[in-house]
């Protein structure tokens, strides 16, 4: 399989990093178009209950969606000597819902998330972005863990 589109959300976490690495020369490789996404999640989805009659000022989203759309910008970081287009866009919604469903939109063959390595009641409690990503996405996915950004012991 040799991509021609490659996804790559990112929260702009340490695990994203690796991710981005990995992108990166996929993209670099097969000279694909690389999208990089970021995804603001629905912010009602994170409020308690009792939160819920809360009106968040629009000024608030806005300033949160420009924030996200300045870092989006320097990932990656361009140098001049890219062979590949590279996309980039802020979306929201539900994380492993809308990057479902721009893979499939924007026909994405291969999707490279980062892993932020939880286990246990950690993972039971939270879950996993990645993999709902995983179980939800019309392609492969390539699930990179945080440590595979680092040099490999000597």
């Amino acid at each position: 399989m040799k991509p021609r589109r490659i996804l790559f959300p990112t929260d702009f976490s340490p695990a994203s990093k690796a991710a981005e690495l990995t992108a990166c020369q996929l993209a670099g490789e097969f000279q694909a178009e690389l999208h990089v996404v970021h995804v603001l999640s629905d912010f009602f989805q994170m409020l308690p209950k009792s939160a819920l009659s809360l009106i968040v000022p629009e000024q608030i989203l806005k300033q949160v969606r420009t924030a996200a759309e300045e870092s989006l910008a320097e990932v990656p970081p361009l140098t001049g000597k890219e062979t590949h287009p590279v996309q980039r866009a802020v979306l929201e919604g539900s994380v492993h819902q809308t990057l479902s469903n721009y893979a499939r939109d924007h026909l994405i063959d291969l999707i490279v998330i980062g892993t932020h390595g939880r286990s246990g009641l950690g993972h039971a409690l939270i879950g996993s972005v990645a993999e709902k990503v995983s179980q939800y996405a019309p392609c492969a996915v390539l699930l990179v863990p945080p440590r595979s950004s680092e040099a490999p012991a000597s």
